[in-house]
């Protein structure tokens, strides 16, 4: 249901129809507390409905843990209620607050009181985040009261089950590796391969976030029926910005990962080359998440699905080809670069065909987002020609690397024209976001 509301809410507040995005919030969340009592209910009838002899001295803990969900549950509406308004300053504290009471009590109580403690503290910190999450939405957005119309609920379901379907398939499709290298290649080397994508992930962060901010603005813009101009400086010029910032972070990552490995966690070294592929593969990973986003904002969410079964089953097959001819992990590396590749590549000619782009000019448009990783190869190949260790030194030298990688990067970034005269734009394009991108608040009544 949040997808209902992300989508919905902004696209309507877009069309300055403030009346229909309440008649959304109101209905999501009726569905939301229904679902809530469905929680309550069923953990605490746990014990009858599963009457297992060893489940009984642990009712009262699935009782207990059943509150902490319920409460997680209905503090997910008031958090996304947030974001769909893009009033990402409460939706930060939210995190915030979720994130430091979590851990202290989570820390304090389960050592005073074992597995006891431990539910007990996300059963409390659920609570605090939700009755957190509650004040800042009526204080921001004004109250609002749940409706259980049937029809009106299965409506918004209908609208945000099939992207929850897609954003499935999508997670699937990016961890069918680790699928196939536990399966075929055994514990250890998934555990040298699963540092990588511990690695790599945290490179996508900021995409991941960047898209999470972006995407209610993008859903307003289609319901202001914005011209191409303003969607290209929604979903093109933040992603233009992402390629360039993600290859000069790979490049410093690249350096210091022997660095990494070899100080802190040694038994992992032989998962280095795998881990610098998937670091590698990040960039793709990095810019789908914005395109994902118009397709689904444009009502393209079936177009998106066809390109994450696509890229998912090819990403299957050639992982398998590549352990049954002996590549291991670099092999599962590589194909899972390849299938980020494939994904963002359709992904990113579907969007440019949405912008009205034509021909050469989506060619152009993808060989525009391309270049800093291109770059960055071309990059990676001086450095090993001039300093061969360049992505293997495990002494300090990797600090003056991680510095002078990056620069060299740079440099051939700003050698390009296009990225000149793009990189111009963006501090104008900042200012816009923090000043005056944030839509109508509703006025009418609950």
């Amino acid at each position: 249901m949040a997808e209902t509301l992300l989508k919905r809410v902004p696209y309507y507040l877009g069309r300055n129809e403030p009346h229909e995005a309440r008649k959304v919030e109101r209905t999501v969340l009726g569905a939301i507390l229904i679902s809530t009592a469905l929680i309550l209910l069923v953990g605490w009838a746990f014990p009858w409905i599963v009457p297992l002899p060893r489940l009984r001295p642990y009712a009262d803990l699935i009782r207990l843990y059943a509150v902490g969900a319920a409460a997680s549950h209905l503090s997910a509406f008031f958090y996304q209620r947030c974001a769909a308004h893009e009033n990402f300053r409460d939706v930060s504290i939210i995190e915030t607050v979720g994130a430091f009471t979590g851990l202290v009590l989570i820390l304090v109580l389960s050592y005073f009181g074992g597995l006891t403690g431990a539910v007990t503290a996300h059963a409390v910190s659920a609570t605090i985040v939700c009755l957190l999450a509650i004040t800042l939405n009526v204080r921001a957005h004004g109250p609002v009261a749940p409706t259980f119309n049937a029809r009106h609920i299965l409506a918004a379901v209908a609208v945000g089950f099939p992207i929850s379907l897609v954003w499935w398939i999508f997670t699937l499709q990016t961890s069918v590796d680790r699928v196939v290298c536990a399966s075929l290649l055994g514990s250890v080397r998934t555990g040298y391969y699963g540092i990588g994508i511990s690695l790599a992930t945290l490179l996508v962060l900021i995409p991941r976030i960047t898209g999470r901010v972006l995407y209610p603005g993008v859903n307003r813009a289609i319901g202001q029926s914005a011209d191409t101009h303003a969607l290209h400086g929604l979903v093109v010029r933040p992603t233009l910005a992402l390629a360039v910032l993600i290859p000069l972070s790979q490049a410093g990552f690249l350096c210091v990962l022997p660095l990494i490995l070899g100080r802190f966690v040694p038994q992992y070294l032989p998962g280095l080359r795998a881990a610098q592929i998937l670091v590698l593969g990040a960039f793709f990973l990095g810019l789908t998440r914005n395109g994902a986003n118009y397709l689904i904002a444009t009502d393209r969410q079936g177009t998106f699905l066809r390109y994450v079964i696509v890229c998912l089953v090819v990403n299957l097959a050639v992982n398998l080809v590549v352990v049954h001819m002996g590549y291991g992990i670099e092999g599962v590396a590589v194909s899972t670069m390849l299938a980020g590749f494939l994904l963002s590549t359709m992904i990113w000619r579907r969007v440019f065909h949405g912008l009205g782009r034509r021909g050469t000019e989506q060619l152009t448009g993808l060989l525009q987002l391309y270049a800093p990783f291109v770059i960055l190869l071309a990059a990676l190949v001086l450095a090993r020609a001039w300093v061969p260790q360049v992505l293997s030194e495990g002494g300090l030298r990797a600090f003056a690397y991680a510095a002078g990688l990056p620069a060299l990067v740079l440099l051939g970034i700003l050698a390009l024209p296009a990225y000149r005269t793009e990189i111009r734009h963006w501090p104008a394009a900042v200012r816009r976001r923090g000043t005056g991108i944030d839509g109508p608040e509703m006025a009418c009544p609950s």
